[in-house]
């Protein structure tokens, strides 16, 4: 008997130093680089796991977070800012040519090689500075 091989389709379409745009949630409206993408289980079962996305956004979902000092007593704390994760679903990509949200697809050119492009103008998203 042979087992049967599912593939997981992913949402990974954005990657780590694309410009985006929060689409919903309390972040509405602001854009930034994505400095990273973080994946994590979400789902089991017997033969398949499912993984879920976020991203961490240059300026948007700040958070403080209290950390003890290096070398210091055990009370003395300092106060970090850093980016909290966004689900990948809440942010879209930025049309280089419009400057709007739009979703992503791929192509491939005459010698075969997969590209990016944004849907809403059809044109080829420049691969992400880092």
């Amino acid at each position: 008997m042979t087992s049967v091989v599912r593939k997981i389709k992913t949402k990974r379409k954005i990657r780590k130093g694309d410009k985006v745009i929060v689409i919903s949630g309390n972040h509405k409206g602001k854009t930034g680089i994505v400095k990273e993408v973080i994946s994590f289980p979400a789902f089991f079962s017997k033969k398949k796991i499912k993984y879920d996305y976020k991203v961490c956004i240059e300026g948007v979902n700040v958070i403080k977070k209290r950390k003890a000092k290096q070398g210091g007593s055990k009370r003395e704390f300092e106060h970090v800012m850093e980016e909290s994760g966004i689900h990948i679903s809440n942010v879209a990509m930025l049309d280089p040519k419009v400057g709007k949200p739009s979703r992503v697809g791929y192509k491939y050119d005459s010698t075969g090689n997969k590209y990016r492009v944004c849907l809403l103008s059809g044109e080829a998203v420049p691969p992400p500075f880092m």
